[in-house]
């Protein structure tokens, strides 16, 4: 089976994703490539993807009023716990305020609701350049269930890797420490959290490795910019060990990176410098795990 390893961090920003484009870069096929930053994926802007395939996909449900059934009663709009329908001259139900419940289906004495499947997203397969399966996926506004959504990217890319025998599965997980998150980071094999040699980064840190350690996994940590502030940067190390976490990393802040970004282009592909050097030694140790 391919080795999962999923990238993570306390906050958006922080250069998750430029790292994650770097080792599927690396990794050229022996990888399948996901993004689970559902709510807000962008690695496709660093992959530059051929699409392959697109589905809708469905989770949750919401309320549909039969309007010859209804009779105006007003008895679900009462009971909605969330005010998601509302009476005028028929009933109506709110996208973004309904959850879903099904109280009203429950309450109606007239077997006027019936609840349907809500469409959530789309899930894309694609093509990379670099001869890499590639699957992400697009929520649509308001949605919800994004942590359903993470566990179905999951599981399409075991099925893929397991039929191709793919050697690792790399996860561009969501920022925070959300349902998205929990989803990615749920069996697992390698973890890695990128952070900034900051106070607050090192606050984001601690907040993503106390969860992660829930499910008793061992974490990895990149320190990126770790240049701009040596003194909280040895600190930052200090307190990791002391954690029993490990830094596999350190990038000095470069201006290159975001050039990469505006170039569409991962880092390690568009420069040949010491920064480049330090993500292949990274990388290495990533493989560490797999060996």
């Amino acid at each position: 089976m391919a080795h999962e390893t999923v990238f993570l961090s306390g906050k958006g920003g922080t250069g998750k994703t430029s790292l994650t484009s770097c080792f599927a870069f690396l990794a050229k096929e022996q990888a399948v490539m996901v993004d689970c930053d559902v709510d807000a994926a962008d690695l496709h802007l660093m992959l530059n993807p051929s699409l392959k395939n697109k589905t809708e996909y469905y989770s949750g449900s919401m309320p549909e009023i039969n309007n010859d059934l209804c009779i105006k009663c007003g008895l679900c709009v009462e009971r909605c716990p969330f005010d998601a329908l509302k009476l005028g001259d028929k009933v109506t139900a709110e996208l973004l305020e309904c959850e879903g419940c099904g109280y009203c289906k429950l309450v109606c004495p007239q077997n006027a609701v019936v609840m349907r499947k809500r469409l959530t997203g789309y899930i894309f397969e694609s093509s990379t350049n670099y001869g890499q399966h590639f699957i992400h996926a697009k929520m649509t506004a308001g949605a919800e269930n994004s942590g359903k959504t993470v566990t179905e990217l999951k599981k399409r890319a075991r099925t893929f890797s397991e039929k191709n025998q793919n050697k690792f599965i790399l996860i561009d997980g969501s920022p925070g420490i959300g349902c998205p998150v929990i989803s990615s980071i749920s069996d697992t094999d390698s973890i890695v959290i990128i952070i900034e040699a900051t106070q607050t980064g090192y606050r984001d840190y601690l907040r993503v490795s106390d969860l992660v350690k829930r499910f008793s996994k061992n974490v990895s940590v990149i320190i990126n910019k770790f240049d701009l502030n040596p003194e909280t940067t040895e600190k930052i190390m200090k307190d990791i060990a002391e954690r029993d976490d490990k830094v596999i990393g350190k990038l000095n802040y470069s201006a290159k990176f975001t050039e990469a970004v505006k170039q569409g282009i991962p880092y390690a592909e568009l420069y040949d410098d010491e920064i480049t050097e330090e993500i292949k030694s990274i990388w290495n140790k990533i493989k560490e795990d797999v060996i």
